[in-house]
């Protein structure tokens, strides 16, 4: 028997394009609520002229603490909505703009009120998941991330519980869930994840890369391998990343290949007519063990971890099978040593 209702108050990124009110539903046989409380736009400043110092231990102030904005060199409208507004000062600038937000409140039944546990505070993520997809199903609306795909302005997430009295426990499940209260929400989650990109730390070497710069030589498949890296990284989309790596490891072997047999005298009207048309397992296990010739082992070691990731990108494309963030890493690694293989055995 529930002893209460769990409330979740949270501000989700972007413009919900829904009427303010109460969104009802039943989600693994349990009742739900979702109101769209409002639609808010608060501001966010890019002060480029500031900073924040510690004054004391725990106690941190913005070193200019002129907030006031003055006259805009530049403001933005659109639609009569502001869309930024940039001012001057000195060598740098401030750049302000409303963001648009989304305040949702998210209500179930829980039967340990006034407590709760894990599972009871959890289950409003999926009562989220269903709501945004849902919303997004309904109207292509793809300018709201869903809920696991969110990077930047992750929700926080403030609760509240309210305890039953003996008349709403006689009162219908509906009646109770869905009755107006006065809530007192408090902080219950806070993620630092999005915070801690913004530290000013790197992996690789400062100086070997700012060397390296003078350079500024780089190919399309490495830019293809960069991106692939921010899907696993950044987005943490293991499919997408998979796919993405495995796909440009495929396309530098056919264009190897092409080229390869172009030097060595094929006709170039047959292989535009054939070339598509050969798989690329043939390609990897075949043909380019023979025409480029006495591999070492280490080189063969290379090409089959690119078969093992052609086998796995056909059971995840044609079976829907689930990719592990390992799994990706491997392939990434697979690829970009098929690029050093290949660069070692240049045409």
């Amino acid at each position: 028997m529930p002893k209460g209702a769990f409330y979740v108050c949270l501000y989700y990124p972007g413009y919900i394009g829904l009427a303010k009110g109460v969104y009802r539903g039943k989600l693994n046989d349990r009742l739900f609520s979702v109101r769209l409380v409002d639609h808010l736009r608060p501001l966010e400043i890019l002060d480029f002229d500031n900073r924040m110092e510690m004054r004391e231990p725990g106690l941190f102030e913005p070193a200019n603490k002129e907030w006031l904005i003055g006259t805009p060199n530049l403001a933005v409208m659109a639609e009569s909505e502001l869309l930024c507004f940039l001012e001057r000062r000195g060598d740098h600038h401030r750049l302000s703009y409303p963001r648009s937000f989304t305040q949702l409140i998210i209500s179930y039944e829980i039967e340990t009120a006034p407590t709760f546990t894990d599972d009871e505070f959890v289950f409003h993520e999926q009562v989220l998941d269903h709501f945004i997809n849902l919303y997004r199903c309904i109207t292509n609306d793809v300018k709201i991330t869903a809920k696991s795909r969110i990077r930047r302005n992750i929700p926080v997430v403030l609760v509240a519980v309210v305890v039953y009295d003996k008349d709403e426990l006689n009162l219908s499940p509906e009646e109770r869930l869905y009755k107006a209260r006065n809530l007192g929400f408090v902080l219950r989650q806070l993620s630092i994840a999005e915070f801690t990109h913004e530290l000013p730390k790197v992996t690789h070497d400062v100086e070997e890369a700012s060397g390296q710069m003078s350079a500024l030589r780089f190919s399309a498949d490495q830019i293809a391998l960069v991106d692939a890296y921010e899907e696993l990284l950044i987005d943490r989309n293991f499919r997408s990343a998979f796919l993405s790596a495995f796909t440009i490891g495929e396309v530098i072997v056919r264009k190897y290949l092409y080229q390869l047999k172009l030097k060595r005298g094929a006709s170039k009207g047959k292989l535009d007519e054939f070339e598509a048309e050969i798989p690329f397992s043939y390609l990897l296990n075949v043909e380019l063990p023979i025409l480029i010739g006495n591999l070492t082992d280490e080189e063969r070691q290379i090409l089959g971890a690119v078969d093992r990731a052609r086998k796995r990108r056909n059971a995840i494309i044609h079976k829907g099978e689930d990719v592990s963030q390992q799994e990706v890493v491997d392939t990434l690694n697979a690829v970009k040593n098929l690029r050093g293989l290949l660069t070692a055995h240049s045409l």
